[in-house]
């Protein structure tokens, strides 16, 4: 009678202990779900640090970052930003402000991967680092120098905050695969992406 008042449905199961150990694994997979979610900045910050500290969490971090790195992408290729038009102040400024605001999730993240993070981390590092190579080289066409060397710059944001942060912890391993791992591929094959992030690189087109 209670069952039918409460509209309630019998669960078969082979007992308490199989049932409870199901139920824990199907919550955990939802919360797997739910932090694939794009992350407000300090919280991706702090879900990054508590992966770190344990091992188990290595697949969890990694899936983490990477749902992050094509959220990014997709938001960045997602702007109206046109490579031929004419260079303005204006214009070069307003591009800059959305690559910062769209980029800060991934430098609340690369920090303290780049900080913390051991060799197994690497990976995710340089990954974030080579946001460029998941957006800004698709279909490009004609272009200005200016337009398209500045679409490099969250990669820029994205390598200053993860070799500052190395360094402050003194984590050169880390560093060391920021500056020698992170390509991106245009119409010459494969490049060090470091070696093109150089501010004069990004920068120097731009003039009025």
């Amino acid at each position: 009678m209670l069952i039918n008042f409460c509209q309630a449905r019998t669960i078969r199961t082979d007992g308490a202990d199989t049932f409870f150990s199901d139920l824990a694994l199907k919550l955990k997979a939802l919360d797997d779900l739910e932090i694939s979610d794009p992350l407000p900045p300090a919280m991706a910050a702090a879900t990054v640090k508590r992966y770190l500290a344990e091992d188990r969490f290595r697949i969890r971090l990694t899936d983490l970052v990477g749902s992050a790195v094509r959220h990014t992408a997709e938001r960045l290729g997602e702007q109206s930003f046109s490579l031929m038009d004419d260079f303005s102040g204006v214009e070069f400024l307003r591009r800059l402000k959305i690559y910062q605001a769209e980029t800060e999730v991934l430098q609340h993240m690369i920090a303290p991967l780049c900080q913390w993070g051991s060799t197994g981390h690497e990976t995710c590092a340089v990954n974030i680092a080579e946001l460029a190579a998941d957006y800004s080289t698709r279909g490009i066409g004609m272009y200005k120098d200016v337009w398209n060397n500045v679409r490099f710059f969250p990669s820029v944001l994205l390598l200053y905050a993860g070799g500052l942060a190395a360094v402050s912890s003194e984590n050169y391993g880390m560093l060391a695969a920021l500056v020698n791992r992170p390509k991106y591929h245009d119409h010459e094959g494969e490049k060090s992406l470091f070696l093109t992030l150089s501010l004069r690189k990004v920068f120097g087109e731009a003039k009025p």
